[in-house]
């Protein structure tokens, strides 16, 4: 089991009662990196009815704990700026849980050096793979040294909330919440 107590991350009911259950939500990003720190900023204006389904972890660039965050969860979401070179903004969700499964190793290009991929295949021999676990990806337009958003995300900042929005409220309907 992963050592929770050295986590940065807290623990959630969840964790505590050792069965599968509820939605993690576990946001990636360092907030001096501009754009790399939107998801947290993101996930910051869903609304409280959303915000109160969800156990959520803020992991900024300490991604080696995503195991400590997902382990005894029933569907994890992780969100994290991508850095593909598509348009600011642009959003990709994928189902993280059928692409461990291919035998090919599959690369997403977040914008941090350990490969968040690597922390879910260790989960999964672990036994501790939540039985769903999407990516929500958000396209970077600058992830220089700085603080705040780039103008481009900082305008859709609105709009991407909306769609994760969107997306967990389809998560929820999908776990009978």
């Amino acid at each position: 089991m992963p050592n929770l107590a050295l986590s940065k991350s807290t623990l959630c009911p969840h964790q505590a009662e050792k069965q599968r259950s509820g939605i993690a939500l576990i946001t990636i990003g360092n907030p001096l990196r501009k754009d790399d720190g939107v998801a947290s900023l993101v996930a910051d204006g869903l609304s409280l009815d959303v915000k109160e389904e969800l156990c959520r972890f803020d992991l900024e660039s300490y991604s080696q704990f995503l195991m400590d965050c997902i382990v005894y969860h029933q569907i994890a979401v992780i969100m994290d700026a991508t850095g593909e070179r598509g348009k600011a903004g642009e959003v990709t969700i994928l189902d993280l849980t059928a692409l461990l499964d291919r035998k090919n190793n599959v690369e997403i290009k977040s914008c941090h050096g350990l490969s968040f991929m690597d922390e879910l295949k260790m989960a999964r021999h672990e036994n501790f793979l939540p039985d769903k676990v999407y990516f929500f990806g958000i396209e970077a337009e600058n992830t220089d040294w700085g603080k705040g958003l780039s103008i481009e995300l900082e305008t859709k900042k609105e709009e991407l909330t909306q769609q994760l929005e969107h997306f967990l409220k389809s998560i929820f309907i999908e776990a009978g919440l």
